[in-house]
């Protein structure tokens, strides 16, 4: 028999200051060793958004170990809260994960719809993973782009010697601007938030940090990048309810099980159509082989949108 192995296990706990963090910290210890669990105090550290913080966490007499980024659930947190780290782990991991499937991408005995399938569904949910909770800014945007165009091309067999558009090549293979994608995310998560009966999520949607804000300009919050997003699509945050109403309405005229075509737009806002009707998409239609980046009408047919997507 092979001898047992401990197993370890990733916590996280968060205080509003240094006393409070210690406290928890050392409670959570006391109640590990009344199960027989210990905690490995050499592998535990702590991160404080304070750079000014002075002094440091003990347990049982043991200071912990301060760092100024760690990751938790496969996603990258920084001391000062920018995405730079986050960003560059995530494109990383998505050109690692693009090499290792060069040999379906780059095959050009391959149809280009498989190709654009494989990228969409296994290449860019490694890129986006986490960036529903991202205050992404227009760098964060640009570098993912490249990344984006890069691997789309590298795919095509196309390079800029050729002299194709951008728009082009992502119309050839069906896929939408990431940066569209992002903000689908965003407000997909926003939806969920507000679903939320008392989440801590919906807890912290309105959350105030205490304390002085340093001087200079105030760094680019979620909820800044989430009204530019609401702006874009023309949604009101007061629709979300009138709109889940009216879906229940439609649904309840048509029948379950009628032909009807749904549709969320701007991830709050939901249309719900007779089939043979037409729509108009503020944002983008949930992408199916073809995606639309600006507002216009469409027709619909089938579960399916047709016309040019």
């Amino acid at each position: 028999m092979s001898e047992m192995q401990p197993e370890y296990v990733l916590f996280s706990l968060h205080g509003e200051d240094k006393t409070e963090l210690e406290r928890q910290a050392q409670e959570w210890c006391d109640r590990l060793a009344l199960f027989g669990l210990k905690l490995n105090v050499k592998k535990t550290e702590y991160l404080t958004t304070d750079v000014d913080e002075f002094g440091s966490i003990k347990i049982n007499g043991t200071e912990l170990s301060r760092v100024i980024s760690f990751k938790y659930l496969g996603s990258a947190i920084t001391s000062d809260g920018i995405l730079k780290l986050e960003v560059n782990t995530r494109v990383s991991a998505a050109w690692s994960k693009w090499r290792s499937l060069t040999g379906v991408l780059c095959d050009r005995t391959i149809p280009e719809h498989l190709k654009s399938k494989v990228y969409r569904t296994v290449v860019r949910p490694v890129a986006t993973y986490g960036a529903e909770c991202w205050p992404v800014t227009k760098e964060v945007e640009s570098r993912l782009s490249v990344m984006e165009t890069k691997m789309l091309r590298w795919t095509a067999g196309v390079t800029r010697l050729d002299r194709f558009r951008n728009d082009t090549i992502r119309q050839r293979f069906g896929v939408a601007p990431i940066a569209e994608k992002l903000r689908e995310a965003r407000l997909r998560w926003y939806g969920h938030v507000l679903r939320a009966n008392d989440a801590a999520c919906k807890l912290d949607l309105n959350l105030e940090v205490p304390g002085k804000r340093p001087r200079g300009r105030p760094k680019q919050r979620w909820l800044d990048v989430l009204h530019l997003d609401l702006k874009v699509g023309g949604v009101h945050q007061g629709s979300y309810k009138q709109a889940r109403k009216c879906v229940a309405e439609e649904r309840e005229r048509c029948g379950e099980n009628g032909d009807l075509f749904e549709v969320m737009s701007s991830g709050l806002h939901y249309m719900c159509v007779e089939q043979g009707k037409a729509f108009n998409a503020n944002i983008a239609c949930i992408e199916r082989e073809a995606f639309a980046t600006k507002t216009g009408w469409f027709s619909v047919g089938k579960g399916e949108p047709t016309g040019s997507l």
